[in-house]
């Protein structure tokens, strides 16, 4: 008698099913049991904050994680800190969000930036700023020097996320 995974589906593919279906789950969280109350608008349209470092986000417990409307509540920058923050903070704070990556989810970068922004204040405070093009480029620079790193990202997927917000008009796919 055999115990064990069936043969029909490996351990590699079980892997890769529930990757996933967390994956959808996190995409999904933005629209799924959104508060009743509005957001608040974003304060600030240009880089004169006086914070110039990123939002250090708080650490999620497995109850909360396992709750995707409740953890992306839990999520949200302070307002009042994101209108003292400069641009390129408010950038350096998107990309180090627990769920930036989600920004890769979507088939276009303009489906990225519309759906990740009803779950990331700082995303949509991000799109109000009226030095955005400039911080991004600031942020872009420092990453490709070495003189920036996003906790958890590599240079290089911090570039594909940057290469995201830059072309957040963009209804391309993605190659």
């Amino acid at each position: 008698m055999t115990t064990g995974w069936p043969k029909i589906v490996s351990r590699h593919q079980t892997l890769v099913l529930v990757l996933l279906g967390c994956l959808v789950v996190a995409a999904c969280a933005g629209s799924v049991g959104r508060p009743a109350t509005e957001p608040v608008p974003p304060s600030s349209s240009t880089s004169t904050g006086s914070i110039d470092e990123p939002y250090i986000y708080p650490s999620l417990s497995p109850e909360l994680r396992a709750d995707p409307p409740s953890a992306m509540a839990a999520l949200q920058v302070p307002q009042e800190i994101l209108a003292s923050m400069t641009t390129p903070a408010v950038v350096e704070t998107v990309l180090g969000h627990p769920y930036s990556m989600n920004l890769l989810a979507y088939s276009s970068p303009r489906q990225a930036v519309e759906q990740f922004s009803q779950s990331c204040n700082a995303l949509l405070e991000l799109l109000h700023r009226e030095d955005i093009d400039e911080a991004l480029a600031r942020v872009l620079k420092a990453v490709d020097t070495g003189d920036l790193e996003i906790s958890g990202l590599s240079a290089d997927m911090t570039r594909r996320l940057l290469g995201v917000l830059v072309n957040r008009e963009s209804d391309r796919p993605y190659a």
